[in-house]
């Protein structure tokens, strides 16, 4: 008895060991992803994420909660719930003109016309 007694003590400080340790990352969490945004940008237009450690706390124990309530089953409303909080707080500044911004296809690999020839199919892609 006193075996179970010292796994489940085990167990339950592992838990709440792991929790307080990923809480005490969150103010670490919230300076990366600022600093991840204002580094990109689109032309002349820039991101900025002005979020705050409070709000993304509490966005976070609601996730635990329910992971934990639903045993990992709410793992795609907890996806949406932390793209939607970033979304919803997302600005972009020094808009430009977004017609300028355009992809390069010149320095694309052709890895889909190379690979017929490299395993030598003998099927013509043409």
């Amino acid at each position: 008895m006193a075996t179970v007694v010292t796994g489940i003590t085990v167990a339950v400080s592992l838990i709440v060991g792991a929790l307080v340790f990923r809480l005490s990352l969150l103010p670490y969490s919230v300076t990366e992803q600022r600093y991840f945004w204002e580094q990109t940008s689109i032309g002349p237009a820039r991101f900025s994420l002005p979020i705050e450690t409070w709000p993304y706390l509490k966005l976070k124990l609601v996730n635990f909660m329910l992971a934990v309530a639903t045993l990992g089953l709410a793992w795609p409303w907890m996806t949406i719930r932390n793209i939607r909080f970033i979304t919803d707080q997302l600005t972009l500044t020094g808009t430009g003109n977004f017609d300028e911004v355009v992809q390069a296809y010149d320095a694309a690999p052709p890895i889909g016309e190379g690979l017929d020839g490299f395993l030598d199919t003998g099927f013509d892609l043409g």
